[in-house]
């Protein structure tokens, strides 16, 4: 883990430039604007089922993947400050054979 990255992401995400974008990704992603999305292309498709339940499905497949990496500094925040108090609490201790998992083992010879 990186407290840099941990002090990176943690800046941006109180940045208001990065704010501003998230207003700007509500904006043309949020509910509303997939609800008005939805209507359109089931609007211009009223006709033709198949192609009305597609566009709906990259419409919505769309907005899964934006708001996944919307969320991403956020739950990277979560991860690296969860590991930092597993870190804490787990004390490190060293065992008898550190390399034991590493090195190979001679195959016994079958006796005759």
């Amino acid at each position: 883990m990186s407290d840099q990255e941990l002090d990176d992401l943690e800046s941006l995400l109180i940045d208001p430039g990065w704010r501003r974008y998230m207003a700007y990704a509500e904006q043309h992603w949020g509910d509303a604007a997939v609800v008005g999305r939805l209507e359109t292309a089931v609007g211009q498709q009223l006709g033709n089922e198949m192609e009305a339940r597609e566009h709906t499905q990259a419409i919505l497949a769309a907005k899964r993947h934006i708001r996944a990496l919307l969320a991403w500094p956020a739950q990277r925040v979560k991860e690296l400050k969860a590991r930092e108090v597993r870190a804490e609490k787990e004390p490190f201790v060293e065992g008898r054979r550190p390399f034991s998992r590493t090195r190979t083992r001679k195959k016994q010879e079958p006796a005759a």
